[in-house]
């Protein structure tokens, strides 16, 4: 009963650990520093004749108002007759995400009609192109390789953060997570996983006959005979 006991509060203790690191600026729990995601697209794939995005063709090329923008990073093709372009933004909150994921489709929608009838070829590229959006983030990319520019672009969100930073698990909470859970399933009476010690015989392992079904206990093991030698 002690043990179970322990282990509710364990996870009670946890619950509200998790539920103050809530409520973060970005509603898919995730974040990525855009620039730094840009540089190994870029290190990745090989892009020619390419030109950075700047402050001014926010507004002149995208649409996009700056006040909407947290940060964000871009290269496009400097010949204009390539399908070739990276655009990645974090906005500010939710409301400026939708206005960007707006205006990058409007940029999409444009380019589209531009090349339909006059380069088959880069069209049928920015037709299988989309504007993909998680939380904040807002991405636009346009390539012959951008399903795999886009999956490397994903996986460079972090679940975890630094701890004082909002919307996300820290690492310290996670850990701490990791360290309780073998004595939080070792209060309901299985083992998180099955080691070496789960077999019959082994130090950690408590037989019927000695209080309690034969299973795996952490606590156990501490007083084994083998221990005790």
């Amino acid at each position: 009963m002690k043990r179970i006991c322990t282990m509710c509060s364990l996870v009670l203790c946890l619950l509200l650990a998790m539920t103050a690191c809530s409520g973060g600026s970005s509603s898919s729990g995730k974040t990525v520093d855009v620039k730094g995601a840009l540089e190994e697209i870029r290190s990745t794939y090989e892009f020619t004749d390419m030109m950075d995005v700047t402050d001014n063709m926010l507004m002149s090329t995208y649409g996009i108002e700056a006040d909407d923008v947290k940060s964000y990073a871009g290269i496009v093709d400097a010949s204009g007759i390539r399908a070739a372009e990276v655009m990645l933004v974090e906005a500010k909150d939710a409301d400026s995400a939708e206005k960007v994921r707006a205006a990058l489709q409007t940029r999409l929608d444009n380019r589209r009609a531009q090349m339909k009838d006059y380069l088959p070829e880069v069209y049928a590229t920015l037709e299988k192109s989309k504007v993909s959006v998680s939380g904040n983030y807002v991405a636009l990319i346009c390539d012959e390789n951008q399903d795999k520019i886009l999956s490397l672009y994903e996986s460079c969100f972090r679940y975890f953060c630094l701890d004082g930073q909002k919307g996300h698990f820290s690492f310290r909470k996670s850990a701490l997570f990791l360290c309780l859970w073998p004595f939080m399933a070792a209060g309901c009476g299985f083992p998180p996983y099955r080691p070496a010690t789960s077999r019959p015989g082994s130090p950690g392992y408590r037989r019927a006959s000695e209080e309690g079904p034969g299973r795996w206990d952490p606590l156990f093991l501490q007083n084994s005979p083998s221990r005790r030698r």
